[in-house]
Formats: structure tokens, C-alpha cells, sequence
């Protein structure tokens, strides 16, 4: 079993990975986003405007649909296509 600083450790280890994850898609999805975000990090774009890969989107620049997250916080409606994430 686990020590509970090994564990601790070990959370802060891939707290800063999935950190470094989400600045790399950020930077992807940048050029793709509403103008109003385009001077903030991409760690925050991303946050700010999560993508769903689970189904292909072919009015989407990327390939996949985007949420603004901060007015749309259930994800029903896409930027590009307008379904939500939760198609039913």
C-alpha cells in the first residue's frame, strides 16, 4: 500500500501533466476560438472551450464539436453544429 505522501506526490505529478496536456490542445484549438479569448493562455482557451471527440463534426474547422463552456456549462450546443455533447 501506498504511503499517503507517495499518493500526494504522485496526484501533483499528473495534476502538472494533464496542466501541460491542456496548454498543448489549447494551443490547437486557438485559431478556431471566438476573438474575444485569442490574448489568454491556451491552458485557459481550453478550459474555457472544452472539445468532445466522441462525435465527428463536420461543420467544425477541427474536426469536432466546441462548447463555451463559461455560457454553456451542460455542452448542448456546439459552436459549429449546434448538438449538444449528450446526444441521446
Amino acid at each position: 500500500m501506498e504511503l499517503p505522501n507517495e499518493i500526494r506526490e504522485k496526484i501533483k505529478q499528473l495534476e502538472g501533466q494533464k496542466r501541460e496536456i491542456d496548454y498543448l490542445i489549447g494551443l490547437l484549438i486557438k485559431p478556431h476560438v471566438p476573438d474575444d479569448v485569442k490574448n489568454v493562455s491556451a491552458g485557459l482557451v481550453y478550459s474555457w472551450y472544452p472539445v468532445s471527440t466522441f462525435w465527428d463534426c463536420e461543420k467544425s474547422p477541427i474536426g469536432c464539436c466546441m462548447y463555451n463552456h463559461n455560457e454553456d456549462r451542460v455542452h448542448d450546443t456546439c459552436l459549429f453544429c449546434r448538438e449538444p455533447e449528450e446526444r441521446k
